[in-house]
């Protein structure tokens, strides 16, 4: 990881400067084979006559070398994205307020604490009094469904009173009828 790391380094000043030159420096310093190719040619020019073996050693040994350090840097790239996607984890260190020592804290935190535990204080007030108006309203609708169902069984047995009552007047109305 560590020959990686520093082969990303040089592929990225290789990368940052413009031409063939810096990327070739790189990629001298990192591949004695390049070295070889480049010694041989540069002994064929001094000859007078470019052997065409030489060069198309020198093109082949440019070309892997190339090859090597794009995938290098593609590796790094990744590397790097996989790390911003998944930071290492960092367990919060969690101190309670009771335990932090109030002279230390400035002003500013003073007073924005202050105001945290006046929100909260609120909210918890208001989350009270919602439950007590649910509350108060269950209760209302529970009495009124009883209300609602005493009513009906009082009508209901005012009516079976009230058939009861005009069985009997017909009854009492069909004797006197029998007996006239």
């Amino acid at each position: 990881r560590r020959k990686q790391r520093q082969n990303a380094g040089r592929q990225v000043l290789a990368r940052k400067e413009d031409g063939n030159e810096p990327l070739m420096v790189a990629v001298k310093q990192e591949n004695p084979e390049f070295d070889r190719s480049s010694s041989a040619e540069e002994a064929a020019e001094e000859s007078g006559q470019p052997d065409q073996e030489v060069v198309s050693a020198r093109f082949e040994a440019e070309k892997r070398c190339r090859e090597e350090l794009q995938k290098r840097l593609k590796a790094e790239e990744e590397e790097l994205r996989w790390r911003q996607i998944n930071p290492p984890e960092r367990t919060p260190v969690v101190v309670p307020a009771r335990i932090q020592v109030p002279s230390l804290l400035s002003e500013a935190e003073r007073r924005a604490r202050a105001e945290l535990q006046a929100r909260l204080k609120e909210e918890e007030r208001l989350i009270q009094e919602e439950r007590a108006k649910a509350q108060l309203q269950a209760r209302l609708q529970a009495e009124a469904a009883q209300a609602q169902a005493k009513a009906m069984a009082e009508a209901q047995k005012a009516q079976a009173e009230a058939a009861k009552a005009r069985a009997k007047a017909e009854a009492e109305a069909q004797a006197r009828a029998r007996a006239a």
